[in-house]
């Protein structure tokens, strides 16, 4: 068996811990420097630095282990982002449509 890259060995750990989780297997975003590894819920991805890879393998394992198991609360994660900015959008639009709606000695 040929040696595996770290790139390689991180998209087969994700494909791994994805299958075990029964999740949808998040695609592996390489980067040069990042603040730390983070699942991405809006696009079902796991992004990862250089630095990470550098880890040794049972690190590397319990780390993208964690990243996948977001993956599990993905729907969570994205319908909290939709009620955001849904409630967002409500509170902006209240003074608007107060101020459109009140008459002309109210203003």
């Amino acid at each position: 068996m040929e040696p595996q890259s770290p790139e390689q060995r991180a998209r087969r750990l994700v494909a791994g811990f994805a299958d075990t989780l029964r999740v949808w297997r998040p695609r592996v975003r390489f980067v040069k420097a990042s603040a730390g590894p983070c699942y991405e819920a809006l696009f079902n991805r796991i992004e990862t630095d250089t630095r990470t890879l550098m880890l040794p393998d049972s690190m590397l394992d319990i780390v993208l282990a964690h990243e996948v198991a977001h993956a599990t609360q993905r729907r969570s994660m994205l319908l909290d982002l939709a009620w955001t900015g849904l409630a967002s959008a409500a509170l902006l639009s209240i003074p608007c449509i107060v101020f459109a709606t009140s008459t002309d000695d109210d203003v």
